[in-house]
Formats: C-alpha cells, sequence, structure tokens
C-alpha cells in the first residue's frame, strides 16, 4: 500500500493544497457496515474545479469529512476541505461480507490516495452490486455521487486496461454526454424522454425532437461535448438526427473523429460564430428549430449566436441548455455570481446529470438504466480502442495523460496547471496512486 496522504484545499482559493502524511490509521476500528478505501485511479479534469467552486452550496464538500488526526488549523471545515473526484479505489478493511479486501470499487473518492471510510448499504432499488454510502454527513449530497459500484470486472484476467484507464479518466463526462443525447433528446421509442432538469423544466417527445433542428455546440473541445457530439452521430435511431451540427470552437479542426456523418457537420471558431454572415450561413440551413448547447463556451459568442437567432423568426423555436460549469480556472463569488446572472438573463436552462438519471430510474428501474450506460460505454472504448490498433493513448480525438503520485509531478502537479487554466480540451488525465 502506498503511504495514504491527506490532501486539503482552501475552499476560497482552492488552487492552494495542503499534504499531511496519514499515521495511526490501525488505531481506529472500522464501524460495521463499512469500508476503509483507498484510491488507486483518479480522474482529473475542469469538474474537478467545479466540485470545488460549488462545493458548499451543492455539499460535495460534505462527502469526505476532514480527518481528525489532522493539525488543529486544518480541521477547520469552514475554510478547508478535501476535494473530491471520480475513480477506482481499493478496499483495505471490510466489516460487509460482500465486499473483501483487496476488491475494488468505483465512485467518487477523495482526490489522493487518503485513506477514507464508506458506510454502504446494497442500493434499495435493487441493482446488483450497486451500493450506497449512508454516513450521516453524506444526507444533502445528490444521489449519483453516494452510489458506488463493484469493480472488480475492470480488473479481471484479461480485462482492458485501455476501457480502464479511459473509465477513471473520463466516466461522469461521457456518461453526462450520453444521457444528453439518449434521454433529453431520446431518438428510440422505448426509451423514456427527460429533461435537462426533470423537477422543474417541462419537456416533452416535440422537445426531444431533432429531425428539423440545427443543433450548435460551445465549448466543443470540452470532454462532455465531445462525448455528446459521438453519441450524437454514433447512436440515435435511424433518420433522427439534426439537419446540421455546428461545432463552435478555438480552431476549424474537427474535435472527435467520425468516419461518416448522417447530417450536416461544420466547425466554426468563436469569431466566426459572433458574424452575422456565419450565423446566416446557418440560418439558411432552413431548420424550424435551432438547439444551442453551451458546454462554457469562451467569450460572447452566445450572447451573439442567441441574440442573432432570437430575433431572426419567431416561427423558429430557439433553445439554450447550459451544460457545465466553466473552464479550469479558480472561480470567486463574483464569478459564480456573474454566471448565474448570465444564464438568467439568457434564459438558459440548466442541466443536473444526477436528476437525468433519477428521472430515468423512475421510468425504467437503476438496473436497467445502468445497463444501458455500461453497455454503451463498453461499445464506445471497444470501438475506440479497435480503432487506435490497441494503444491505449488515444479517446474520441483526445490524449491520455497518465501521472503518478501524489506530490510533485503527480497530483500537485496536474491540479496546479487545472488551476492555472493550462489544460486542453484534447487531454484527458489519470493519475495512479
Amino acid at each position: 500500500m502506498a503511504d495514504p496522504i491527506a490532501r486539503l484545499v482552501k475552499k476560497d482559493q482552492y488552487n492552494e493544497q495542503f499534504f499531511f502524511e496519514q499515521r495511526d490509521l490501525t488505531s481506529s476500528k472500522l464501524k460495521p457496515s463499512s469500508v476503509r478505501i483507498q484510491a488507486r485511479l483518479l480522474g482529473l479534469s475542469a469538474n474537478n474545479l467545479s466540485y470545488c467552486a460549488l462545493g458548499d452550496q451543492l455539499h460535495w464538500y460534505d462527502a469526505f469529512p476532514i480527518p481528525d488526526t489532522l493539525p488543529t488549523p486544518y480541521r477547520n471545515s469552514d475554510e478547508y476541505a478535501v476535494a473530491p473526484g471520480w475513480g477506482y479505489a481499493e478496499i483495505l478493511e471490510s466489516t460487509i461480507e460482500e465486499l473483501k479486501p483487496g476488491r475494488r470499487l468505483y465512485g467518487f473518492i477523495p482526490t489522493s490516495n487518503m485513506v477514507t471510510d464508506l458506510k454502504l448499504k446494497p442500493s434499495e432499488l435493487g441493482a446488483p452490486g450497486h451500493w450506497t454510502e449512508c454516513s450521516e454527513h453524506r444526507a444533502q449530497v445528490m444521489a449519483i455521487y453516494s452510489r458506488y459500484f463493484e469493480a472488480e470486472g475492470d480488473f479481471a484476467l484479461g480485462s482492458s486496461e485501455y476501457a480502464r484507464l479511459w473509465k477513471a479518466a473520463l466516466f461522469p463526462a461521457w456518461k453526462s454526454g450520453y444521457i444528453l443525447n439518449k434521454f433529453v433528446f431520446a431518438s428510440y421509442p422505448e426509451d423514456p424522454v427527460v429533461s435537462s432538469m426533470p423537477s422543474t423544466v417541462p419537456w416533452s417527445k416535440a422537445d426531444a425532437d431533432l429531425t428539423q433542428a440545427v443543433v450548435i455546440t460551445l465549448g466543443s473541445r470540452s470532454k462532455t461535448c465531445r462525448s455528446f457530439v459521438h453519441q450524437l452521430a454514433t447512436s440515435r435511431a435511424p433518420g433522427t438526427g439534426p439537419i446540421a451540427l455546428v461545432e463552435v470552437s478555438s480552431t476549424r479542426e474537427p474535435t472527435v473523429p467520425i468516419s461518416k456523418w448522417s447530417f450536416q457537420h461544420r466547425v466554426v471558431t468563436y469569431e466566426d460564430a459572433s458574424t452575422k454572415t456565419s450565423l446566416q450561413e446557418i440560418a439558411e440551413l432552413g431548420a424550424k428549430k435551432v438547439v444551442i448547447l453551451d458546454f462554457a463556451g469562451r467569450g460572447t459568442a452566445l450572447e451573439h449566436i442567441h441574440g442573432f437567432f432570437q430575433k431572426l423568426n419567431p416561427a423558429v423555436q430557439v433553445t439554450l441548455i447550459g451544460i457545465g460549469s466553466g473552464h479550469g480556472k479558480v472561480f470567486s463569488k463574483d464569478d459564480l455570481q456573474a454566471r448565474m446572472e448570465r444564464s438568467s438573463k439568457l434564459e438558459s436552462l440548466p442541466m443536473n446529470a444526477t436528476d437525468i438519471i433519477d428521472a430515468v430510474i423512475d421510468k425504467i428501474g437503476e438496473e436497467k438504466t445502468y445497463e444501458l450506460i455500461h453497455r454503451e460505454w463498453h461499445r464506445v472504448t471497444a470501438e475506440q480502442q479497435k480503432s487506435n490498433d490497441g494503444a491505449a493513448n488515444t479517446f474520441l480525438g483526445m490524449d491520455l495523460d497518465v501521472r503518478g503520485g501524489v506530490r510533485e509531478e503527480g497530483l500537485e502537479k496536474v491540479w496546479s496547471q487545472l488551476c492555472e487554466g493550462q489544460a486542453t480540451g484534447n487531454t484527458a488525465c489519470v493519475v495512479k496512486l
């Protein structure tokens, strides 16, 4: 076992990191119905910064209490927190018969190899191999972040390291792109239609229909957008795609390699998208609906695009959905307030992946929901691995950056690069711990 290191961030300046060796772990007796885990593979992306920016507001900081063995100043949970993320963890100790030491779980874990305890119970919805974290401090954490999945099959003899590394690096972002295509813009009759925010946003089959639509994406090099674009191009019922997909990006290079598009496809720069000439060319496609998906696009292109189509023709329905909270950077409270005001002004519909998945589970059950998700993930990883001749370093047009360890060139440096905006949409990162 690698020496465990607890890693904290300062809540209001989460680019500041603090590291502490964990000692005397054997002196703490594991409680009933619990497992003691340590992260082994951890994905890092701009999403991790979102968990910090909204950590108190959305209770992501509640997931992992600060260890009470740390020095007094750092046990102040009003100022410091354990930053969470997604990946694989190994079970070190267990008081649950079904979960033996040495087995792995996939789920929400600390962003370090800090040893932590999870109080787990089998999913009440009945899906085999699914567990729910039920500690009191998790009472306000959204359900998706308290679901853990037995992952021993991902490490079994003959399993794909390619799929394992990319799942650690990308799965939450990919899943958001998948459910956006699969359920929000559902194309198969048997699939439930669910809005981007089921608890507050009404949505119908007509809203989900893309056959008379132009889809415009901003932030097109983000991991979630790449995943959505790939799903839109490769995983819809025949004849249900849009008239055209227009990706707004920093360059005119295609973001995702697709061998054959079943609809018109073009990539334009943010500068192009802000010109009347470029927008008029899109309007001439004759769509009855314009769907704008903002994956945290840059600059004021969103205002130009949205304003143009809002004024163009009252008969053309314009739908704007905001996906993701922003680029890799440290957001101040003023930054977050400005983003909220911008979304409100543009009447942007929010997207909440947790609510979407919970709504789908209500309609078709937990086991069926995750069967669909994992089946498609396996299809995509097999397709991508085959197209790359088995090389583990490329997926949906992205390269994989594999680091090792908590300090220096490992997690510590990757986090600093994320906070400084140095990470690019062309690279996904996974840290081996």
